[in-house]
């Protein structure tokens, strides 16, 4: 790897990042968003993206003024790693994308149109998490509610507003957070011109929302991880697929009036990997752009914790749908440059899974057993004895998790949930994840 100046070195290997300027951008630093960009998160966290969240930080607010984060010293510092090409300040997911050579799915895409400039061109709010679904792969808390975020808030923000060329919104859903609505009257009074983002699930669409969409730089993103009623209500629980599809079709015509293609969001899961190729299908038949989130976690949801034969048929199986890709049109393009990027990085999974698989201990059900022999409490019993019927037979674990296992005390554990109010159902599934047995199913 090259060495750069006061001894900060590339993340990342020269024949890969000489790939990604050949095949995306030759533009020297890959990304802008610690130059352009401030994120604020719900608890008050400031950082450049949302992917730096409990990684590294530039301050908090209030305890910082914006003023005090822009000049900190963790964003200079974060800038002269970035210029280096090096992504470990927080940027793990970007510098694994980069790589496995997942360029499509970099993060760093989101900010390569805003202008390097003396001052921030983009701003992301996360400010809340209330929400109207209760998605199986969300960890947030939907309730958080921080009164921070107030008019002291707005009337500190409104300067960098009015430079602003992009505002990102984020939820929960961002159409359910007040404040939201007076940043964006604002935005659309001092700063016409500016993109104003919402990425919505596409629930919520009433008189006052539809006279926002009429403003041409108002623009939608949708999440959306199925087209199947059953799966979609499985996935974004409180939902109605049927009213979210039937709103996307005002939002996308709203975009397609504006000479846009409105952008999907999808969260490959364990639950819908078997759907990707008939979402991408509905994007191109929308005129849409797709994106694929990194899901990571929680563990037994994410496609990466998969075993390696497993992630070889789903690989295969997106290779072939790839192969029959009609790319007549510029959005059809770009979807197919998300699907391999999407293989690429389950490709790397895989040899993530085999090395895994290398070091893993078989484990039968009848050790199990002998395991929970020594609990006493009959309630704890019979939560056991419910574990033990959902167990395979056999199956791997790996070497560290064993050992865990052998020192256990399972009594204790169980009494602990249950002190923390978890009942039996979330015991179980708890204690399925602590025993690395994530739901399969087969295409």
């Amino acid at each position: 790897m090259k060495k750069f100046n006061k001894n900060i070195s590339s993340s990342v290997p020269d024949a890969i990042l000489q790939k990604y300027h050949s095949s995306i951008s030759n533009e020297k630093t890959i990304c802008r968003a610690p130059f352009t960009a401030l994120y604020f998160h719900p608890d008050g966290e400031v950082g450049a993206c949302c992917l730096n969240k409990n990684s590294y930080l530039y301050g908090r607010y209030p305890t910082n003024t914006i003023k005090e984060i822009l000049e900190s010293t963790p964003r200079k510092v974060h800038q002269k790693y970035i210029r280096n090409n090096n992504f470990l300040l927080g940027c793990n997911i970007c510098n694994d994308n980069l790589l496995n050579q997942n360029f499509s799915g970099l993060m760093a895409n989101c900010y390569k149109y805003q202008s390097l400039k003396k001052h921030i061109t983009r701003i992301d709010f996360e400010l809340s998490h209330q929400c109207n679904f209760d998605c199986i792969m969300c960890e947030r808390d939907k309730t958080s509610s921080n009164s921070f975020y107030n008019n002291d808030f707005i009337e500190e923000i409104k300067p960098y507003l009015k430079k602003l060329e992009y505002a990102n919104f984020i939820g929960g859903e961002p159409f359910l957070i007040n404040i939201y609505y007076q940043i964006w009257e604002i935005l659309l009074d001092v700063n016409p011109n500016c993109l104003i983002n919402i990425q919505t699930n596409g629930s919520i669409l009433n008189d006052r929302i539809i006279k926002l969409l009429e403003n041409k730089n108002f623009i939608t993103v949708i999440s959306l991880d199925s087209v199947n009623n059953t799966s979609y209500s499985e996935i974004r629980k409180g939902g109605n697929l049927n009213l979210v599809l039937k709103n996307f079709e005002i939002f996308n015509k709203f975009m397609q009036n504006k000479s846009r293609n409105m952008q999907i969001s999808v969260c490959p899961l364990q639950t819908n990997y078997n759907e990707i190729p008939d979402i991408i299908d509905f994007a191109n038949n929308n005129k849409c752009y797709i994106f694929f989130n990194h899901v990571d976690k929680p563990k037994e949801l994410s496609l990466k914790y998969f075993n390696s034969e497993k992630l070889n048929k789903i690989i295969e199986i997106y290779s072939l749908y790839s192969k029959n890709f009609n790319t007549d049109l510029e959005h059809t393009k770009q979807n197919l440059r998300a699907l391999l990027g999407l293989i690429q990085l389950l490709k790397a999974w895989q040899s993530e899974a085999l090395e895994r698989e290398k070091n893993s201990v078989l484990v039968l059900k009848n050790d199990i057993y002998e395991f929970f022999a020594k609990i006493k409490d009959n309630y704890n019993k019979n939560i056991a004895d419910d574990l033990v019927k959902l167990l395979p037979e056999n199956f791997m674990i790996s070497e560290p998790k064993y050992r865990e296992i052998l020192e256990t005390d399972f009594e204790d554990k169980i009494n602990q949930l249950r002190k923390h109010g978890h009942n039996q159902e979330e015991i179980i599934k708890i204690a399925l994840k602590y025993f690395e047995i994530y739901k399969t199913q087969d295409f």
